[in-house]
């Protein structure tokens, strides 16, 4: 006779439920760290994206960005109070991750692109307060 016994079945299958288990604690933590990956490097190219309008001097104008703690805009002008509302970009922060530490705006210089001062924003994953920094420098770099 060929075939399988029902105790080599339900011996498979209870390995299978085990591995599994075990498994989904670590997905968990997987996608979670994902997602401050994620958000890091949005706000890295959104930064970058904005840092390269002010350097192409789009409607010859500074360009920069405010910070909120579950979001930022990227706005037009000279700084924030004073920018044009009608080119506002707002970017949501994904679910689950702040803005914990950042200066209230970065303005990037008309044509040169470089930022008033280095800065850094820090974003934390709110379950596990795990943190990831951006760093802009003096010269303009964003990492």
């Amino acid at each position: 006779m060929r075939g399988f016994t029902l105790v080599e079945i339900l011996i498979v299958t209870a390995i299978t439920i085990i591995l599994i288990a075990a498994s989904f604690p670590i997905y968990e933590n997987f996608q979670r760290d994902g997602k401050l990956d994620v958000a890091r490097i949005e706000l890295q190219e959104n930064l970058k994206n904005v840092q390269a309008q002010a350097q192409a001097g789009v409607n010859d104008s500074s360009h920069g960005v405010y910070f909120n703690s579950n979001s930022y805009i990227a706005y037009q002008g000279n700084s924030y109070a004073a920018r044009d509302t009608d080119y506002d970009i707002t970017y949501d922060v994904i679910n689950n991750v702040i803005i914990v530490n950042a200066p209230v705006e970065i303005l990037f210089t008309k044509k040169t692109g470089l930022p008033a001062s280095a800065v850094t924003v820090t974003l934390q994953n709110q379950i596990d307060t795990e943190q990831k920094t951006v760093e802009v420098n003096e010269i303009g770099l964003i990492e």
